[in-house]
């Protein structure tokens, strides 16, 4: 239990990572879909190089919901026509896709790349320690099933120690007794002859 707790954790932890240095990831958000269902889409952290605006729809004379300033990272879900839709509180927005530079993209998929490399190292290394682990678990089973084993063996012998005791006193009382009557039958047997 332990360990799936930590491998849980360890895994809510590279996630939180990965979105925050621009791994694209499969995130469950609000779409404009009919039936207004939740819709799985891949999205990508973008940071602006510059202040942005973002519209209600993809378009210049739309609704502007707010500003967004330079530096500001974004959730990017695709893009429809010029713009860009990215995610804010669970809504789509829309930006103008010339306002993202290809600075950003490209700073965007290199830390993705880098990202997704020290994930993989982590992984790697969460694995090679659960593998360790499950290996001293199965040593210890080893050890605790060989100590029962000796037990065992060890009360079978001392049981079979007492056992010979036993027959070896059992057998000397009546090879005793054999020689008591032997003995008296040769001094009855005197006896009769002195007579």
């Amino acid at each position: 239990m332990h360990i799936k707790k930590g491998i849980i954790r360890n895994t809510i932890a590279a996630l939180i990572i990965m979105l925050v240095m621009g791994v694209s990831v499969v995130i469950t958000s609000m779409g404009k879909d009919t039936s207004n269902e939740p819709v799985s889409r891949q999205i990508q952290l973008l940071t602006l190089d510059k202040d942005t605006n973002a519209y209600a729809q993809p378009s210049e004379t739309s609704e502007v919901l707010r500003v967004i300033k330079a530096g500001t990272a974004v959730a990017v879900a695709g893009e429809e026509g010029d713009y860009t839709v990215i995610i804010y509180q669970g809504h789509d927005e829309y930006i103008k896709t010339e306002d993202i530079t290809m600075e950003a993209k490209a700073s965007s998929e290199a830390s993705a790349k880098e990202c997704a490399e020290e994930v993989d190292e982590e992984f790697d290394k969460f694995q090679k320690e659960d593998v360790s682990y499950l290996e001293s678990l199965e040593r210890q089973k080893l050890k605790s099933r060989n100590a029962l084993i000796w037990k065992i063996v060890i009360v079978i012998l001392v049981i079979c120690i007492m056992a010979i005791s036993v027959i070896m006193g059992v057998k000397k009382n009546l090879e005793d007794k054999e020689t008591g009557k032997d003995e008296m039958k040769k001094k009855g047997q005197l006896d009769k002859t002195d007579n």
